[in-house]
Parts: structure tokens; C-alpha cells; sequence
């Protein structure tokens, strides 16, 4: 940056690196780096940066950062939601973010996303809905229709050796992100293509639950030296869910803290993907449940906070769980 004093990508790097230290320096330096670019591509890039620094250096006490973040998302998303738009992967993923489902499909129809996750062209127009709706967790009308789009377009348009491929990344990660809410009927067929996820969640459907148990059992032993922040929500929120679904609330509460409560450490191209997105506010709502469900209402009622912020103006669907989670918040002192 002493080099190029006027140049947004370095004034950005630096913000960015001071994120990565935790140095609350790093918005203003964000900031200034907004003054700079001039282009629309670039200004949208660094405004997105802030929405989800913002967001990182306040969840979840912080609703006032949390409300400012939520502020510069909702502006961003209605001023560049036009379909020729700069960056729709990134705008989508801010659609996600706020919950709004519909229009973070939308946007991931665009061919600059086909582009970019090299979508085979069959695919374009519902490969990218099917993954924002399983991370959202709905609707379940467009999930069930656009899974047999998905499937059957895979199946009539793809040559015999491109399709396992293709329905491990077009089917098996949308499957495994809205099982808590959709179990895919396409589920048993993804199962050994190279999915732990998908493995072990069709081992629960079918009642196995000592392979489900197994599977967390190795995870957990590989994972000794990961970093969380090296750890991503699009499997973190689903893991999490299972376990609770063992009965087991505790180990799931602790599965989702470390990262969730060190999103600093989160690489910030990590919530370019709507997936990313929408799972980070699944994974928070689902927190803030497995708290009430253990008694630990201040838990409970900041993250619901937390979600109810940014879902403030989500789609019809997500509203009862939003209205749920606002139950939660109720005569908390502190917390509203």
C-alpha cells in the first residue's frame, strides 16, 4: 500500500489482512479502500468485503454491527440486482445471506456463474437455484422440482462417463446441505460416490446410526489440527444437525462453536458462495435452538437475534422459523 497509495486492491489487502489479525482497523481501512475504486465491479466487490467484515467482528453480541451489515447487503442487493449486473456470484450470495432465497437463484442462473463453477451448459439454468434453495432449506416445492430437473438433465444430456461427476457436484451437495429439511429422494442413488456426507446421512435415514456415530467419531480425529476457521458451514450446519438428531444437542452445540464464535479466522472468500452464505445462517438459527432446547436462554436469544436481523426481510418461507427464533429473544435482558 506504501507502494500504491491510490490503488483499492492494495488498500483492500491490507484491510483484509488486518481481519485476518482481528484488528478492528481493518473497516476503516476497508472504508478508505471504498473512496478509491471507481469502477461498479470494483465498488461492489469492496462494499461486499465490509458486509461480511462487519458481520464477522459482530456476531453475536454486536447487533448494532450485525444491523450494519444487514443495512449495506440489503442496499447493495436492491441497487445491482439487475440481470446484467456486475458480479452476480457475489450479489447471490448476499441474497443469501439476507434470505432472500428467490432472488439469490436468480442471480445464480446468470452465465458469468455457469462461468465460473463450469456448470455444464444442461445444467445452467437449475444447478445453481437447486444449491441456494438446499442451503436456504427451501422452498421444498422448488427443491423437490429442481432436484428431478437436475437429475433427469444429467441423465438425458451428459455422456455416460460425465454423469457420477456430475451428480456427485450437482446433486450430492445440495443433498447433502438441505437433508435437515429435504432429503433428497435421489439420496440412496448419490450414495458411495464419493460424499461422506451423503453417506452418512442416508446411513441416519436408514437407521444406522453406529455408521453416523463412526463417521463423526473419524472426523473428529482428523480434524484435531484444523484450524475452525478452516472449517466451512455448508458442512459444519449439517454435520451439527445430525448429531443432534442423535439426541445428543451438547456435541452439537460444540461442534458448531468453534467456528462460529472464530469467523474472524474465516477466509473471506468463503461466503462468495451462496451455499457458504445461506448454511452460515442456518448454522446460527439451528445454535440458537439446540441453546433453548438446553436451557441456556442468553445463548439462545443472541443468536436468534442474530438471524432475526438478517432475515429480517427473508423470503415467505424462512418467516415462521424467523418468527420462532424471535420467541426466543423475549424478556432476555440485553438482548432484542
Amino acid at each position: 500500500m506504501t507502494a500504491f497509495p491510490k490503488s483499492g486492491d492494495a488498500v483492500q489487502a491490507l484491510a483484509l489482512s488486518l481481519e485476518m489479525l482481528a484488528d478492528p482497523a481493518a473497516l476503516d481501512t476497508l472504508r478508505r479502500a471504498r473512496e478509491i475504486v471507481t469502477t461498479p465491479e470494483g465498488s461492489l466487490r469492496v462494499a461486499a468485503a465490509e458486509v461480511w467484515m462487519r458481520l464477522k467482528f459482530s456476531v453475536p453480541s454486536d447487533l448494532g454491527g450485525v444491523r450494519a451489515a444487514w443495512e449495506l447487503a440489503d442496499s447493495l442487493v436492491r441497487r445491482y440486482d439487475a440481470l446484467d449486473g456486475p458480479e452476480p456470484l457475489l450479489l447471490s450470495s448476499l441474497a443469501a445471506l439476507t434470505g432472500r432465497g428467490q432472488l439469490a437463484a436468480a442471480l445464480s442462473q446468470r452465465p458469468a456463474v455457469a462461468t465460473e463453477w463450469q456448470i455444464p451448459t444442461a445444467l445452467a439454468k437449475t444447478a445453481g437455484p437447486l444449491l441456494v434453495f438446499a442451503a436456504l432449506g427451501g422452498p421444498l416445492d422448488s427443491l423437490r422440482k429442481l432436484e428431478h430437473q437436475v437429475d433427469t438433465a444429467i441423465e438425458l444430456n451428459l455422456v455416460v462417463s460425465q454423469r457420477p461427476p456430475a451428480r456427485m457436484i450437482w446433486l450430492g451437495r445440495p443433498a447433502a446441505l438441505a437433508f435437515p429439511n429435504y432429503p433428497f429422494g435421489s439420496l440412496g442413488r448419490l450414495v458411495g460416490g464419493g460424499n461422506y456426507l451423503v453417506d452418512v446421512e442416508a446411513a441416519f435415514r436408514r437407521g444406522d446410526t453406529a455408521t453416523v456415530r463412526r463417521k463423526f467419531s473419524e472426523l473428529r480425529v482428523a480434524r484435531r489440527s484444523v484450524p475452525p476457521g478452516d472449517l466451512t458451514l455448508d458442512a459444519l450446519y449439517p454435520e451439527a444437525w445430525l448429531y443432534a438428531a442423535l439426541g445428543d444437542d451438547s456435541a452439537a452445540a460444540a461442534w458448531l462453536d468453534p467456528t462460529l464464535d472464530g469467523l474472524l479466522a474465516t477466509s473471506p472468500e468463503v461466503f462468495s458462495d451462496p451455499a457458504n452464505a445461506g448454511a452460515l445462517v442456518q448454522a446460527m438459527a439451528l445454535r440458537s435452538e439446540l441453546a433453548a432446547r438446553m436451557g441456556d436462554t442468553g445463548t439462545a436469544a443472541r443468536w436468534a437475534s442474530v438471524v432475526s436481523v438478517l432475515w429480517a426481510d427473508a423470503d415467505a418461507f424462512l418467516q415462521p422459523r424467523v418468527s420462532r427464533l424471535r420467541n426466543l429473544t423475549r424478556g432476555v435482558p440485553g438482548v432484542r
